[in-house]
């Protein structure tokens, strides 16, 4: 890539959206790994009702905080299509709270990704989990320097046979989403990424996954 195609990158406008429900212990780490890009972005963060002291620890960030009272569907497709409401930008990426960047060029490099696609469709990824002590719930962390294309479930699953996008990392375009239907078909649902999925392929709108490493 060249270096006016980096620079271009690197100023590419992003809206992040962070839905959240009593994620105050994960928040810190996600948002302070997100301020640490090279890639210029907003941060929204929709708290889904929480009852823990998710609002105290977003006072701390230099954040957009949407509160909601009540989720009226099921799982956080409600939550993610609030947000959008609230995005300055076309390009939107949707990150659940227990994510954290692991390199400063991740955000840059999505963009990126994005851009080769014609900054159109989805590009979703499935990040690296890891354990952090042995009595913690895994924590999802990814590292797009060693980003994997979707040949790596050959092994297992037809590329033909694979109908979903991957809820933790989903990153579109607000045309795109909107014309789409939002999250709205997945309301009944508590995982998204089937419907998602369906959504954009009526629309001739192929999907890209990636495995982080």
């Amino acid at each position: 890539m060249s270096q006016k195609n980096i620079n271009s990158v690197k100023k590419a406008p992003v809206s992040i959206i962070i839905p959240a429900k009593n994620e105050a212990g994960n928040l810190p780490c996600l948002i302070n790994s997100i301020l640490k890009q090279t890639a210029e972005c907003e941060i929204i963060v929709v708290n889904d009702a929480s009852d823990d002291n998710t609002s105290a620890v977003l006072k701390r960030y230099d954040v957009l905080e949407f509160k909601m009272i009540e989720n009226p569907w099921h799982g956080k497709s409600f939550v993610c299509c609030k947000g959008v409401e609230y995005a300055s930008h076309e390009l939107i990426i949707f990150i659940d709270a227990d994510i954290e960047f692991t390199d400063n060029r991740a955000l840059e490099q999505m963009i990126s990704l994005y851009t080769q696609q014609n900054n159109s469709r989805v590009l979703s990824i499935q990040p690296w989990h890891r354990t952090k002590k042995l009595y913690e719930k895994l924590s999802a962390i990814f590292n797009l320097l060693t980003v994997m294309g979707i040949n790596v479930f050959s092994a297992f699953k037809s590329l033909n046979t694979l109908s979903t996008v991957f809820g933790p990392v989903l990153m579109t375009n607000q045309r795109d989403y909107k014309m789409t239907g939002e999250h709205k078909a997945s309301k009944s649902k508590i995982i998204e990424g089937e419907e998602i999925f369906t959504a954009y392929q009526k629309n001739s709108l192929p999907i890209k996954l990636f495995l982080a490493t």
